[in-house]
């Protein structure tokens, strides 16, 4: 490829960065408590800022998610918070696509703050901020500060060495004491395959993201070497290790987004009796298809009765309580019942008092008070009460507990704030599924991944997949608009040329 390629796999560089990883992710795994690492984390986060090694800035907020403690990622934000709060205006400073998000946070600012005088749910807000919006933070913080593309590369050749660094623990010293064969017959082994991180999900959207670019890089520079045998066997065993850890639902979603911008792309370069052409040929193919369809829905549901009508359907009462107008005022269904109030991560966090905790769960400091707004009390505490939540052993945790990102911000923000939101995400997918560049494309796919598991999970309040989002979604919109920002010279990576394409 000619420029300066960053998403070349290089073996020695490779096994060089692993051996540091490796040996700093076994200290991650040994430690009781991640949390110590809370200060170290903010310690070399504003240390690396102040020098201006914005790379290494970059890497050590990788390093947050890869630990179980969402408290060492917020650390982290918070620090990208009060750094982007300093220099010059950050609205100025922010590009097209991305300013809607500050009409957005205004919108959810006036909620809050009428919400206190009919609920008086003050903690929710700045929860709200820690579970939702802080993995944004990165977003900005990228637009702020100047890249090369020899930063990018050291970011993401880290990035790929940690995550397989993370992966031979997650094999060797999790899933081989297990046995891999009881982890293939009992799939429900695999949530211990998580590495240092807190979830299995998480692990494998690190470990897919991680190699993604570097995977379409490959597509286009393969040759029969040494090097593309060791490129094949690293993608062997991410692929084996996130079958293994049962991250099925990830898996599918990805599949699906891709499909869908694979469709986008090719549809976007026809003219427009192409288009009408295949429009039509789509319908008459999903027409024609339906009693087939018919029939695998309906096998399909037999199997997963339980989670719609069965003892199991505590989602899915979860999703017509939410979109019944009837379930709480008109005003509170138009505009939403605040940030934080009902269903979020923040708002089960504040209602410990109605709704089922474990034992081994965090726990809020005792300065903050139990608060359960009325959506909570009457629908979300009848849907997991004691009885459901411990009845646990026999049933999909995803598909049959009553939360998910969707619905949780469908009652928060409202119909307002719900399609406002929508619109924001939804134009910035659009408008980068027509640029021709690697990280534009992982972050499509990334969208579309996590818009889809949050009908079902809590996808779009978890550090890992959202901060993963906004990071490649700011690179991605940085060399839209700002290409030449990435053509500074590096004193050690010497003249830097461009690799990404854009088209309008």
């Amino acid at each position: 490829m000619n420029g300066y390629n960053i998403f070349y796999f290089k073996p020695m560089f490779f096994l060089r960065d692993l051996f540091m990883h490796l040996l700093l992710s076994l200290v991650i795994f040994v430690l009781p408590d991640d949390k110590v690492l809370l200060p170290v984390i903010v310690f070399l986060t504003l240390f690396y800022a102040y020098n201006r090694n914005i790379a290494n800035v970059l890497i050590v907020g990788i390093y947050a998610l890869y630990t179980s403690s969402e408290l060492v990622y917020y650390g982290y934000s918070l620090s990208l918070l009060g750094l982007l709060l300093t220099g010059k205006s950050l609205f100025r400073a922010t590009p097209p696509l991305l300013k809607p998000f500050f009409y957005l946070l205004i919108y959810l600012m006036a909620s809050y703050v009428i919400q206190i005088f009919f609920e008086g749910s003050w903690f929710s807000f700045p929860f709200f901020i820690l579970t939702f919006i802080s993995p944004g933070f990165i977003a900005f913080y990228v637009f702020r500060n100047p890249l090369t593309y020899g930063d990018l590369e050291k970011v993401f050749r880290n990035m790929l060495a940690l995550s397989f660094a993370q992966a031979i623990i997650a094999f060797f010293l999790q899933a081989v004491p297990k046995g891999i064969g009881a982890i293939l017959a009992t799939p429900t082994y695999g949530d211990m395959i998580t590495g240092t991180t807190s979830t299995a999900p998480s692990l494998a959207i690190l470990l897919f993201f991680s190699i993604l670019p570097y995977i379409m890089n490959f597509t286009r520079t393969f040759k029969m070497d040494v090097r593309s045998l060791i490129f094949v066997s690293i993608c062997v065993f991410y692929i084996f290790l996130i079958y293994l850890n049962d991250s099925k639902t990830e898996l599918y979603a990805i599949i699906i987004s891709f499909s869908v911008i694979s469709a986008l792309r090719y549809v976007s370069g026809k003219n427009v009796i192409a288009k009408v052409f295949l429009l039509v040929a789509g319908i008459l193919v999903f027409v024609s298809s339906l009693s087939f369809l018919n029939e695998k829905f309906l096998s399909i549901s037999k199997d997963y009765d339980d989670y719609i009508t069965g003892k199991y359907n505590a989602k899915f009462l979860y999703f017509v309580s939410s979109l019944d107008p009837d379930t709480r005022p008109l005003y509170q269904y138009v505009f939403g019942s605040g940030p934080g109030t009902n269903g979020s991560r923040a708002a089960n966090a504040l209602a410990y008092d109605v709704l089922f905790k474990r034992d081994n769960a965090v726990t809020l400091p005792s300065f903050v008070p139990a608060k359960s707004n009325t959506f909570t009390k009457k629908y979300l505490s009848k849907y997991f009460d004691d009885e459901y939540a411990k009845d646990s052993g026999g049933r999909s945790a995803i598909l049959g507990n009553p939360f998910n990102s969707m619905c949780a911000l469908f009652i928060e923000f409202g119909v307002v704030g719900y399609i406002l939101y929508l619109l924001i995400i939804g134009r910035i997918f659009l408008k980068l599924t027509h640029v021709r560049g690697f990280l534009a494309l992982a972050c499509c796919m990334l969208i579309g991944t996590n818009f889809i598991t949050a009908f079902i999970d809590q996808t779009l309040e978890r550090v890992v997949t959202m901060h993963l989002q906004f990071f490649l979604m700011a690179l991605a919109l940085k060399e839209l608009y700002y290409p030449e920002s990435f053509l500074i010279v590096n004193r050690k990576a010497g003249p830097l040329m461009p690799v990404l394409t854009t088209t309008n």
